[in-house]
């Protein structure tokens, strides 16, 4: 979906979603009465729109466009957002559309359009520009401070991850508590979240308190961590029964993290009657929805009975990036393969993705330095 929500009270602004959008381009079927978008793309249908950005692009640069730039600046938005959020992946991010798309978000921007964190969006992926961080975080910063609510919370996160910009927990927070006031349950979450796994100090029962709000509002993301804190008692007194309610709530939902955990408890029967059927259909079903954790739990499911089941299913999940997975996959090799090499380059790379300690498992090893400053993943 396009970055910006806030539509800033514009009369003419269309959502890249809306039907109205799909009047301004010859794509799909534009005779269908409820303007739904089609199931695919085609190639004639994107030579098309590349020719009406072109064709858009060219009448935006005429010295008359100022007489009515209202109009023009809100049909580049609309052009701009949408071709962002329908081909941000397509070829690399680089094709001729990208580089149409970014100059319309680039005019409606300078004509004062809300379109400034679509454009940070951009330059955050390498969509019809050099990904440049840099120009990402000041734009993010920019568009925050015009009360861009996602743009606020972004600009948390280059902040807390020191992207594009130096570190700086605490402008982060100020800024997640400024978007979660105007209203984003989203913010409420990701507080909660900084509070348990990422401000110093960590404060639990403070993140709790968060995902209660950001629940109550109806994120399910803050359900399904509320459940696993009240689960493991982090933060609030431990009711695994409580937990399990939560969970089957957000994970009826489609909260693919919520699967993964009430899954465990249905494996385990925590706060619920044991049910390895059902636990194995909630991890396949986060699995395939790309919950990573869905693998693993389908893993655990299949160890030791079915180790190369088990094996194929976590080194799966190492591929897919997942750091746990990474560990595990190090530790089979060192430990049942005697493959110390390979070892040491999957335990680098997950180190790479997450920034922590070298595993215990590997420092009893007693690796060689040069085994280590040497190793490459395969």
């Amino acid at each position: 979906m396009p970055f910006t929500h806030n539509t800033s009270g514009s009369s003419d602004w269309c959502d890249p979603r809306s039907p109205t959008v799909f009047l301004f381009l010859r794509i799909g079927n534009t005779d269908r009465e409820d303007g739904t978008q089609p199931d695919a793309v085609t190639v004639p249908e994107t030579a098309a729109l590349l020719l009406d950005l072109k064709e858009l692009n060219l009448f935006l640069q005429q010295p008359f466009v100022g007489l009515f730039q209202s109009k023009t600046s809100a049909l580049a938005a609309v052009l701009g957002q949408y071709c962002l959020f329908t081909y941000r992946y397509a070829e690399g991010g680089n094709g001729e559309i990208a580089h149409q798309a970014v100059a319309l978000l680039q005019f409606a921007t300078d004509a004062g359009r809300d379109t400034m964190g679509d454009l940070a969006h951009a330059y955050e992926i390498g969509f019809g520009v050099q990904k440049d961080m840099q120009k990402a975080a000041a734009l993010f910063q920019r568009a925050a401070e015009a009360g861009n609510v996602q743009a606020m919370i972004k600009s948390a996160f280059c902040l807390l991850d020191g992207e594009g910009v130096a570190r700086d927990a605490e402008k982060a927070r100020t800024l997640l508590q400024r978007a979660a006031d105007a209203g984003s349950s989203g913010a409420l979450f990701l507080l909660g979240h900084c509070y348990e796994y990422r401000f110093v100090p960590r404060d639990n029962e403070r993140a709790v308190t968060f995902y209660q709000r950001a629940s109550d509002a109806g994120d399910l993301q803050a359900m399904a961590q509320l459940g696993k804190c009240i689960l493991n008692g982090n933060g609030v007194a431990k009711d695994p029964a409580r937990a399990v309610s939560l969970l089957e709530r957000a994970a009826g939902t489609g909260e693919s993290g919520a699967m993964v955990t009430l899954g465990r408890c249905l494996a385990k029967g925590e706060g619920v009657p044991r049910d390895l059927f059902r636990a194995q259909a909630l991890f396949q079903q986060a699995a395939d929805e790309g919950n990573t954790d869905g693998l693993l739990g389908l893993a655990k499911l299949s160890w030791p009975r079915d180790k190369a089941h088990a094996v194929a299913l976590i080194q799966q999940a190492a591929d897919a990036g997942d750091v746990t997975a990474m560990h595990y996959v190090g530790e089979i090799l060192h430990r049942d393969a005697h493959d110390l090499v390979r070892a040491v380059a999957w335990c680098k790379r997950s180190c790479v993705v997450q920034g922590g300690p070298v595993p215990g498992y590997l420092l009893e090893a007693r690796i060689p330095k040069i085994l280590w400053r040497n190793s490459t993943h395969e």
